[in-house]
């Protein structure tokens, strides 16, 4: 896949708005930090990641720093991460006092770092441990540790199953339709892609295609089904796949 349409699975999504442009339900880019291609590009985009995180990647750490250990749960995961972060990077992350989206920022950087040695590729025990409570993705992984290691730092509550349920509602409802055939089209409808629909509870993700035969819009949204989309929807998917 295009790096350039490359995006976390979840965790962006809670502090963004994202339309999700679906290439037969693979590709994916985000509306947010779509500032063009390749990997050099993402620090104009403002994924730099602070001061003092690199230091626990660097090979060169100091030996008393255990990199090699694969944590068995979450609550280990956030003790040695502790333990592994310089206090350059400790400070930020009590200084970021807003919210826990600011951690979106060390999915690059952190982040990447955890899923490669860590094992969250690889079915590592850490792995596992996320697998048997409903998490497959190494990114949902990630994110699901820096989240809660920034609510532990400033004494939120880590909730983790509304986090589990919220990453799992994100991959039902991105799903491709399970039929592409219904009584609206008389062939197939071809996807074109989707877009996110903000609201005030819940996140929507609506497919958009069109009719084979007559090149009709057609939405499909779960639970609702096929359906004819508004003017609106459709309008705002075109707006953002011509810019």
């Amino acid at each position: 896949m295009d790096m350039a349409f490359r995006i976390r699975s979840a965790v962006e999504e809670q502090a963004e708005h994202r339309v999700a442009i679906m290439n037969s339900g693979v590709k994916k880019v985000t509306r947010i930090r779509l500032c063009g291609i390749g990997l050099l590009l993402l620090a104009a985009c403002g994924w730099l990641e602070p001061a003092g995180m690199d230091t626990v990647t660097d090979t060169n750490a100091p030996a008393s720093r255990d990199t090699s250990y694969i944590p068995t749960d979450l609550y280990d995961a956030l003790d040695h991460l502790e333990y592994l972060l310089p206090n350059e990077a400790l400070t930020w992350i009590r200084d970021s006092t807003d919210s826990e989206d600011d951690m979106i920022r060390l999915h690059f950087g952190l982040g990447m770092w955890l899923r490669n040695n860590w094992g969250l590729w690889s079915g590592s025990r850490m792995s596992e441990y996320f697998n048997d409570i409903g998490i497959y993705h190494p990114d949902d992984m990630s994110g699901i540790i820096l989240d809660s290691f920034w609510r532990r730092t400033h004494g939120r509550p880590i909730d983790l199953w509304t986090q589990v349920h919220y990453y799992q509602r994100y991959w039902r409802i991105h799903a491709p339709p399970d039929t592409l055939t219904f009584d609206g089209c008389q062939t197939e409808v071809i996807l074109e892609g989707g877009v996110s629909v903000p609201t005030d509870s819940v996140h929507r993700f609506v497919h958009l295609g069109r009719c084979s035969y007559d090149s009709v819009w057609w939405a499909f949204e779960r639970p609702r089904g096929w359906h004819q989309p508004d003017s609106n929807v459709v309008d705002d998917f075109l707006q953002i796949i011509h810019n």
